[in-house]
Formats: C-alpha cells, sequence, structure tokens
C-alpha cells in the first residue's frame, strides 16, 4: 500500500507541461516529535468555483525509503491559505527517514505541481492518541468472507476507514465506521466475490485536520465460487415475507438481519417498528443437509422497501456473508368502483380500476379468499374498468392485480347474501279451478290467472 501511495505522489521535483512555477513546502520546522501537529505551507490556496474544485494543496509524511517506505500520515483540510497540518503516528519508528511529499492538485493534469520533498526529523513524543493500531489477523481469505479489523489509538468521533489497493495502487475497496469515546474501532470488510488477489491495507483515522495512518498489510482474497445469494418473496395479503438461499454449509446457523422503511400507513404485528416507519427484525434459522435454508417474517403491510443481509457460520472466522438481496413491495393496487352499497350479490358483476404499472402481458386481476387462495383470475383488459364475477358464496375477498405472478396491493370487498322477507298473512282460496282472465284485462301475451 505505501509504495502506491508514494506512487502517487512522487518524491521528484518538476511541473508539468504548462504549470506555473514550481512552489515549496514550508514547514514551520523540521524536527517533529510524535504526536505533535507540524503545520506546512503549500502556496496553494484551495480554490473551486460553482463547487467545482480548482486547486488543492496534498501533502504526506513518507517513513522509509525504496520498496520500505510508507505513508504515515497526511493532511486533509487546508486552511484558506493553503496550510496543512501533519500529525506523525506513535508507530512510526524515529531512526528511520521521514519525507514530506505533496502537490499543488488543479482540476485538470496541467495544473499539478509536485513539490520537492523535504526531509524532516522524527523526534520521540507522547502523544494523546498513538493513531491507530490494529491486532493481528489472518493474512488469507476466501472470497465472501469478512475482514474485521479492530483497533485503537484514534481520537474519539474520529473516522477510522480500512482501504484495500491492488498493485497497481488503485483502492478496490473500503469501508467507514466510527471511533467511540475509548478510541477503539470494529470495521467490517466484506470481502464480495469479485475481490480476489493479493491487496495492500492501510487503516487510517481521520479527525480534524488531519489523518493518522496505520502501517501497511498485506491480504490475500482466495475466490470462492458459487456463492450463494438470497431470494425474497411477498404475499401482500398476510403480509408473510419468505427467504431462502444457498451458499451456506449443512448445519450452520444462518441469521438475517432484515431492515428498512415502510412507504405507508398502518403496520401487521409481527416486527419492532419506531414512529418514523423503520422496519426491522433479526431472524435465525439453520442450514439443511441439501444446504438450502429458508426463514419467514410477517413485516409491515403495504408499501415498503427492505434490505436482508445474511450471515452463516461466523463471517469473521470460518463464516460467509452472502450477496445482499432488497425488495420493494409495490404500492400499486386494485379499487373497485361501485363499492356505495356496501357489498356485491353473489354471482353478480363488479367493475375495478387497477392502479398497476405493469407492461407485462401476462397480467390480471384475481379474487382471493381471505387466506390469499385464488379463486378466479381474469386478464387484464385495456377497458377503463375490468369486469369482475363476484363469488357465488357470501364472504370477504380480495381483488388482487398481479404481473407475471408477482401480486401488488390487495382491496378488500364483501359478497351480502341473498335478503328473501315473508310477510305474514292469509291465503284466500277459490270456488274452483284457475280461469284465465278476459282478454280486456290481461297483458297482451301475458296471461292472468285469479284463485
Amino acid at each position: 500500500m505505501a509504495a502506491a501511495v508514494v506512487g502517487a505522489l512522487p518524491l521528484v521535483s518538476g511541473t508539468s507541461a504548462g504549470a506555473a512555477p514550481v512552489r515549496e513546502l514550508a514547514p514551520e520546522t523540521t524536527t517533529v516529535p510524535i504526536g505533535q501537529p507540524l503545520r506546512v505551507a503549500t502556496g496553494c490556496p484551495p480554490l473551486s468555483q460553482h463547487r467545482v474544485v480548482e486547486q488543492h494543496p496534498e501533502v504526506s509524511l513518507v517513513v522509509g525509503t525504496g520498496a520500505t517506505s510508507r505513508r504515515a500520515a497526511r493532511g486533509v483540510a487546508p486552511d484558506a491559505d493553503g496550510v496543512v497540518t501533519i500529525t506523525v503516528p506513535a508507530w512510526v519508528d524515529p531512526t528511520e527517514p521521514a519525507t514530506l511529499v505533496g502537490r499543488c492538485s488543479g482540476s485538470g493534469t496541467s495544473t499539478t505541481t509536485t513539490y520537492d520533498p523535504v526531509p524532516v526529523d522524527v523526534m520521540a513524543g507522547s502523544p494523546a492518541w498513538p493513531g491507530p493500531v490494529l491486532d493481528p489477523a489472518p493474512a488469507t481469505r476466501e472470497g465472501g468472507q469478512l475482514f474485521v479489523v479492530r483497533g485503537g489509538g484514534c481520537p474519539p468521533g474520529a473516522d477510522a476507514q480500512v482501504r484495500l489497493s491492488d498493485d497497481t495502487g488503485t483502492v478496490r475497496y473500503q469501508q467507514q465506521e466510527s471511533v467511540d469515546a475509548a478510541g477503539r474501532f470494529v470495521v467490517e470488510v466484506y470481502l464480495y466475490d469479485e475481490l480476489a488477489g493479493s491487496f495492500s491495507g492501510e487503516l487510517s483515522c481521520t479527525s480534524g485536520a488531519f489523518e493518522l495512518l496505520s502501517p501497511p498489510f498485506a491480504l490475500t482474497v482466495v475466490p470462492r465460487p458459487q456463492l450463494g445469494e438470497l431470494s425474497v418473496g411477498y404475499d401482500p395479503i398476510t403480509g408473510v415475507r419468505s427467504y431462502g438461499g444457498t451458499g451456506c454449509g449443512p448445519g450452520d446457523r444462518v441469521t438475517l438481519d432484515v431492515s428498512g422503511e415502510s412507504q405507508g400507513n398502518g403496520f401487521q404485528p409481527g416486527p419492532p417498528q419506531n414512529s418514523a416507519g423503520h422496519v426491522a427484525a433479526h431472524l435465525t434459522t439453520t442450514v439443511r443437509a441439501d444446504g438450502t435454508f429458508s426463514a419467514t417474517w410477517t413485516g409491515p403491510s403495504g408499501p415498503a422497501r427492505v434490505a436482508v443481509r445474511t450471515d452463516c457460520g461466523d463471517p469473521a472466522t470460518t463464516g460467509y456473508r452472502l450477496l445482499p438481496s432488497e425488495q420493494t413491495t409495490s404500492a400499486t393496487g386494485a379499487k373497485v368502483l361501485d363499492l356505495s352499497s356496501g357489498g356485491h350479490r353473489p354471482g353478480s358483476t363488479l367493475f375495478a380500476v387497477v392502479d398497476f404499472a405493469c407492461r407485462s402481458e401476462a397480467s390480471g386481476l384475481q379474487v382471493t379468499d381471505p387466506y390469499g387462495a385464488t379463486l378466479s383470475e381474469v386478464p387484464l383488459a385495456d377497458d377503463f374498468a375490468h369486469p369482475v364475477l363476484v363469488p357465488a358464496t357470501p364472504g370477504a375477498y380480495y381483488l388482487v392485480p398481479t404481473c407475471d405472478g408477482v401480486r401488488g396491493r390487495p382491496t378488500l370487498f364483501a359478497v351480502d347474501p341473498v335478503e328473501v322477507s315473508l310477510e305474514p298473512g292469509a291465503i284466500s282460496g277459490g270456488a274452483g279451478p284457475a280461469t284465465p282472465a278476459t282478454a280486456a284485462t290481461a297483458l297482451p301475451g301475458s296471461p292472468t290467472y285469479t284463485g
């Protein structure tokens, strides 16, 4: 990592074509005690226009020489005059040579000026915060595992960041977490499938105007093919979300951390949630003998966006983290036009308007029972209102639009029983067989009987 970083900030002087005259780094002193801030003037005041940075100074402290050189600190927040602050971390050996390097970078390569390196003497000191100190960690991991970096020595409230760079110096991965009140931090580096090969890593903790760096560490990631992926499903009627996947070992304990935000009103009982509409659940299950696993969760009803992070085994040691999955429940559904009477007659026809963004020809409108079982389905027509046959049995039912088998938001409707009213009264009998009425009193084509 250090060689790559030093390569990014050359230790040679000069300017590129068309650049301004060479500026000089001007530290306030060339003797730097460990843990003490050192102000370095750059002659490169930050300039910006329309939020576009046109000029910015970069200064780093490099210790060692040649292939063993490594960056130990960096100034990250220059003042208005282009003065940056460097603080030497405690791990630096005062007997090693140390050099300030940097450049004044513009918006184009033609405006970049590389400074002449300035040697400095690092002296012993007693820093309040020695800089990031790492616990030993395995040097080889598999794709899909976690590389957990734990350490301390950073100022409280600082940002601890792990960076992994390839042999070209390109940062391939970075992850950042906050430092607690005791200066400790835990950063989880997820080694996703595509991250394979040998990497040089460094940890930095940034606080205010300076950045402290750890010594570089090596990490090799061995690819693990066919890492599993989580699949999700959702039933809008019952509110049950189902999760299933592969990629873990038989008998592994699987944890699913579900988080997201409800985009509608109302919740079904189940997961904890707060007044802001956030939903969360922590599920556990065990991998079957065939390597598959599954879990269910009753989440919020209505539209919601839910993300699931899945770990099997202990990702920090021998376990793995599956590819994360995200699910969005659609807010679209069906609306019944003629509910003014409060219900529908058995066997009648209702008309529904579907607010459902489905461009597939395999779209339809289902009638289901209260448990989600499909009773009938009609394809969505091009008309404004879709006719739907009402079930013959009284009760509660749902209208559910579908798109390629995926259900949208359901609408509840009722089928009322047929009411028959019998009024008490006398039945009078006639004197004999019924006889047709005369033609003068009968309606045309409609025989009338008396008796």
